[in-house]
């Protein structure tokens, strides 16, 4: 009993007093938050209150199938020892029943032992369980989610990551066989992954976008278009731009999206972005230009000097969307993305008008970007072959990517060796490789140069 208590907890983290008390799967309460599953070695947790007003999952099939129930596994040796007590005691409802000579325990109690100058109780122990896990160089939130620990991350994670049971039980299995368990239960069922349940598929992104080129072209406006047709090829070009920046940068949704000008794409290794108004902030944030971005932008640049000559051909000098162009094209402090219902009508371009517009076989969540970027960078780096070891971040990295605030954080700890230059050419290479497999070539403006 003392072991399988002991895995109970770390995977758990409820106080001793209350793990006899966790119903079994085939005796569920209407209300439950976390059940054993003695059948399958595996334990369910619902977290749903963690991340309440979290997006519903939508209608559509253009997501990553998930919940906020996380499904995990015991280790080989807890998952035997419960298929052998629930076959003694087939009508038991909880833990206790399955293990009726485990005493009543208190979380000063001592689970073991020990001759260590610290004692080794039961909350300790629960306590340790995800902390060892990621310092063992496990990623932040299969950490938490293996141990139930989500102190572990900023709660945004929550509300932005997928986890797929794929890699929760590689990743379990990878640690118990760290800690000198023999590894974990085989997955027997099939099942959803855990998380946000609106973060798209990488086809769902790729498909949008191709999309968007198509009613680019739809519009591609001739020498002698008239100044209608130009504007709409300008605003359906604004909006292939924002969607693949808003995936590149992890935009969040906003009337805006506040990207300026004066951007210089052919040395900047970074732009501040301030996306978010926090209280205690430290205000705009670093987030890395990887080759696709830089040459998006350098494209767009081309487009507003083409776009600008062709005003001025037609007879609209000097108004101000022939001047943004001007700006734009020289690098000023003004709006990189505006879209234009006149040439003298301009305004900054946000995610409604770039998620808005998509038709309802591609519409993706407003924030999409930031869903896609996060388990993007993380399963790409994640993967098991030599390819992913190139591409290979820490956590930190990618919570620094997204702009994760959260208390102490990290790179400001004495302890960090966060350095700006290096964690920008860490990730650089992820990101350039995510847009290449996603959006292919960079597409071009008014000008084919």
């Amino acid at each position: 009993w003392r072991g399988v208590y002991a895995e109970t907890g770390a995977l758990s983290r409820l106080t001793v007093d209350l793990l006899g008390d966790i119903p079994l799967t085939s005796a569920l309460p209407e209300s439950w938050i976390i059940a054993i599953d003695a059948g399958n070695g595996c334990m369910q947790s619902d977290c749903a209150c963690i991340a309440a007003d979290a997006a519903a999952a939508p209608k559509q099939g253009n997501v990553i199938p998930s919940c906020f129930v996380s499904t995990k596994p015991f280790s080989l040796t807890t998952a035997a020892s419960l298929r052998r007590r629930h076959a003694l005691y087939p009508h038991a409802k909880k833990l206790s029943e399955l293990y009726p000579e485990a005493p009543n325990l208190k979380g000063e109690d001592a689970l073991a032992e020990w001759d260590g100058e610290i004692r080794l109780t039961w909350a300790r122990w629960i306590n340790s369980f995800g902390l060892h896990m990621r310092r063992s160089g496990h990623d932040n939130l299969l950490a938490a989610t293996a141990s139930n620990d989500f102190s572990l991350v900023p709660k945004s994670k929550l509300y932005y990551a997928t986890l797929s049971r794929t890699e929760i039980w590689a990743a379990m299995n990878t640690f118990f066989k760290q800690i000198g368990w023999l590894g974990a239960e085989p997955d027997r069922g099939s099942g959803i992954g855990f998380g946000c349940r609106v973060v798209p598929t990488v086809d769902a992104v790729r498909a949008a976008a191709t999309w968007q080129l198509q009613k680019v072209n739809e519009v591609w406006p001739a020498r002698r278009s008239d100044l209608a047709r130009l504007l709409e090829f300008h605003n359906r070009y604004i909006r292939v731009v924002a969607f693949r920046l808003a995936a590149l940068l992890g935009l969040r949704e906003d009337t805006c999206y506040e990207i300026w000008a004066d951007i210089d794409e052919r040395t900047d290794l970074w732009i501040e972005i301030l996306d978010k108004v926090v209280t205690g902030a430290k205000g705009a944030l670093p987030v890395p230009l990887c080759r696709y971005a830089k040459s998006l932008i350098a494209q767009f640049r081309k487009h507003c000097s083409a776009m600008a000559s062709r005003l001025q051909t037609m007879g609209h000098r000097d108004t101000p969307l022939h001047l943004w162009f001007l700006e734009v094209e020289a690098r000023e402090r003004v709006h990189l993305l505006c879209l234009a219902s006149s040439v003298d009508t301009i305004r900054p371009a946000g995610s409604a008008d770039v998620i808005g517009r998509l038709p309802q076989e591609h519409r993706l969540a407003p924030d999409f970007g930031r869903k896609f970027l996060e388990n993007q960078l993380r399963n790409l780096t994640s993967r098991p072959t030599e390819q992913a070891r190139r591409f290979r971040l820490r956590s930190t990295d990618i919570d620094a990517v997204l702009r994760h605030e959260v208390q102490g954080l990290w790179r400001f700890a004495s302890s960090s060796d966060f350095v700006l230059v290096d964690w920008v050419q860490r990730v650089i290479p992820t990101l350039g490789a995510i847009a290449d497999d996603v959006f292919g070539s960079v597409p071009s403006g008014l000008s084919k140069q």
